[in-house]
């Protein structure tokens, strides 16, 4: 056997040796053929690609001086209403100083003429501005561009599009004090055409007055488009471009580089091949999206005609063109370079992958020889390893094992080693499950038949304790003494009633109740029965759901964990309690746990961020009396609940940590309302 084996190796090295020769040989000239064509094609790539990238850019920088024009645009009501504004405020200031200097001594026709005369003669926004003053009533008190219409009555004024603008403006004064109007009147500069204004005024308390001045849109337009014209002037990005502006119908607004154009109407300025430059600009700003044009420009750096790509945008509400270029020629003497470094680039990577495929070839040939032995030890120890595992159920252990193949077949065999310890670990679980249950059944069989027993016993005390009392005078020792053992078996009484529910066999009124609703209706009383640190949140399915229980006995095990749940969390800084319903998908290994019959079940689920259970305490909290509160817990509380599970046929989980807070989860079979009904068990 040893024989064939080393004759199986050495014709593996052999034959492996001359196939890696064979291969290397044909990889490197098909490798050479491959480069040489993927040479042809990146040469052909880089020049569509640089060009396209350079495309590009100059469409990013339009874009972008296209976006901060819109953005400046979008400002001028602003700018012309903080203005303005400023403006009255400052001659309301004028006025109001007059006033309250000379207030007293001046007689108030003398103060007023004075107001009149130190605003009437101020001009200001290049002579277009001035300020205007009413009355409340309408008569006009100053007019610095029409002072001879002062004193009299303007409340009937009206501009060309019919709108009372005195009228108006009173009417916004005597309503706010101050505020912006809209209407149509002649500028200084052009008085003869009316044009859109925007006045402001504010109200002069001392002789309700109204103090105002406007301005134009078209002013403060004209202020935003130089500043942008001047901004535009000194943008510079790649190597020789920049950014110019014509006006739709062919005027050089912006021209860094040509700046005697500047004015200049070259609408029909044709290149040296005949192509009216302007005129195309024209047709591509129609695009919205913009466009590219392709023609014969100067070109700075040398004066002389070059081919040039452009792109334009345009501003329709201004008709402005934005344009900005590329220099072909600047373009093809980058790309020759590119090409040459790709050549230097193809020869070091052609002698390279020649050493490459000879060393590789040489580190192959070796690389074989030690993995023919490397198999050889392998195989000896997964058989020695895996012996071992199948004999005392441990695992293999892939780290010694350097082949994939072997590391595959241990994988294989720890998964169905750890298959098998799961099984026999759910199979104790199950067992100590059922022992726990059975436990529980024989406890709440035997405390329940105990406690019906006492609970006559009880009965019989109370009765003759009851008739004693009623038979003896109210001032007599005796009395008190019959009432004492009444209210004592009443109390025992109370707790036979607690350890009866302790046993599956609780008599029991059972209704169809909705599991939401009825969680929303104990919020408020859980919230008040808690300490008011604690946060109570409902996580509540939108569908009703249905079960059938004790309404009674539901509530008192809600409250029973809900206080629980309050104890665990006397230590926590931001107490919470999250009570959280579903619809319960259970598979049929966690059926087997719950020791749950295939059926559809609601899951009620109550959350909170306590001090948690440790693995030993969780194994007793369902048995009888069991407590870790000493004396202030009766340990009746969680076996209630158990035994409540049982009799409404549900289950109860816990899942818990120390430190880390407890979920309590009650599965209830899912009821159909349709059926349902009143039943007595």
């Amino acid at each position: 056997m040893q024989k064939t084996a080393n004759s199986l190796t050495a014709s593996f090295v052999y034959n492996a040796i001359a196939a890696i020769i064979i291969t290397g040989v044909l990889v490197a000239l098909s490798i050479i053929y491959l480069e040489l064509h993927q040479f042809s094609v990146s040469s052909e790539k880089i020049e569509r690609d640089y060009i396209t990238t350079q495309k590009n850019t100059i469409r990013h920088e339009v874009n972008r001086i296209a976006d901060y024009i819109e953005n400046r645009r979008s400002q001028i009501k602003s700018i012309l209403k903080q203005r303005i504004k400023q403006r009255v405020y400052d001659a309301h200031t004028i006025a109001l100083n007059i006033y309250n200097q000379h207030k007293g001594n001046w007689p108030d026709s003398k103060i007023q003429q004075s107001i009149k005369a130190a605003l009437r003669g101020l001009r200001f926004f290049d002579g277009d501005g001035y300020y205007f003053a009413h009355s409340l009533t309408g008569v006009l008190q100053i007019h610095g561009l029409k002072p001879e219409d002062e004193g009299h009555d303007r409340l009937q004024f009206r501009d060309s599009k019919g709108d009372y603008v005195v009228k108006n403006l009173i009417e916004l004064v005597k309503k706010h004090d101050e505020g912006f109007l809209s209407y149509y009147y002649y500028s200084p500069s052009q008085p003869d055409t009316e044009r859109q204004k925007l006045v402001f005024a504010k109200r002069f308390e001392p002789y309700n007055w109204l103090i105002g001045t406007g301005d134009y849109e078209e002013n403060i337009e004209k202020i935003i488009q130089n500043q942008i014209a001047d901004y535009i002037n000194q943008v510079r990005f790649g190597k020789n471009s920049y950014i110019f502006v014509v006006s739709y119908d062919g005027v050089v607004i912006v021209n860094p580089t040509q700046q005697h154009l500047v004015g200049t109407n070259i609408w029909n300025l044709q290149d040296p091949n005949g192509i009216k430059v302007i005129q195309q600009e024209r047709h591509a700003v129609d695009n919205p999206e913009g466009d590219f044009i392709y023609y014969l420009w100067n070109k700075p750096s040398s004066g002389k005609p070059s081919p040039k790509v452009t792109y334009m945008k345009g501003i329709a509400d201004w008709q402005w063109m934005i344009g900005s270029g590329l220099y072909l020629d600047d373009v093809q003497a980058t790309i020759n370079l590119l090409n040459k470094d790709l050549k230097n680039s193809l020869l070091i990577k052609l002698l390279t992958l020649i050493t490459v495929i000879f060393l590789a070839v040489i580190a192959i040939i070796y690389r074989t020889r030690r993995t023919s032995n490397k198999i050889d030890n392998d195989s000896k120890q997964f058989i020695s390893s895996f012996e071992n595992a199948s004999v005392n159920s441990e695992k293999i252990n892939i780290d010694n094992l350097k082949h994939t193949e072997f590391i595959a077949l241990a994988l294989s065999f720890n998964q169905i080693l750890d298959k098998k310890m799961a099984i026999e670990k759910e199979k104790i679980i199950i067992e100590l499950q059922l022992r726990q249950s059975q436990k529980m059944e024989a406890l709440g069989t035997i405390v329940g038949g105990i406690a019906h027993d006492f609970n006559n016993l009880l009965g019989i005390v109370m009765g003759y304790s009851e008739l004693l009392a009623d038979q003896l005078k109210s001032d007599s020792d005796l009395k008190a003494y019959a009432t004492q053992i009444y209210d004592a078996s009443k109390r025992g009484s109370k707790l036979t009633n607690k350890l009866l529910g302790l046993s599956r066999f609780k008599e029991q009124m059972t209704s169809c109740i909705d599991l939401n609703q009825a969680l929303n209706n104990s919020k408020d009383i859980i919230e008040k029965a808690l300490t008011s640190q604690i946060e109570v949140e409902l996580k509540l399915t939108e569908e009703p759901l249905f079960i059938l229980v004790d309404e009674s006995d539901f509530s008192d095990a809600l409250f029973n964990l809900c206080i629980n749940a309050m104890h665990a969390m006397a230590d926590c800084a931001q107490p919470r309690l999250i009570l959280k319903s579903n619809i319960a998908l259970l598979s049929e290994q966690q059926l087997t746990l719950l020791q749950l019959p295939l059926a559809n079940y609601i899951e009620l689920t109550i959350i909170d961020n306590g001090s948690g259970i440790d693995s030993q305490v969780k194994e007793h909290i369902f048995e009888p009396f069991f407590t870790t509160k000493g004396e202030k817990g009766s340990g009746l509380g969680l076996s209630q609940v158990y035994a409540f599970m049982k009799r409404s046929n549900g289950s109860i989980s816990v899942n818990s940590e120390p430190e880390k807070g407890t979920e309590i989860s009650l599965f209830f079979p899912q009821h159909d309302p349709a059926a349902n009904h009143i039943e007595t068990d």
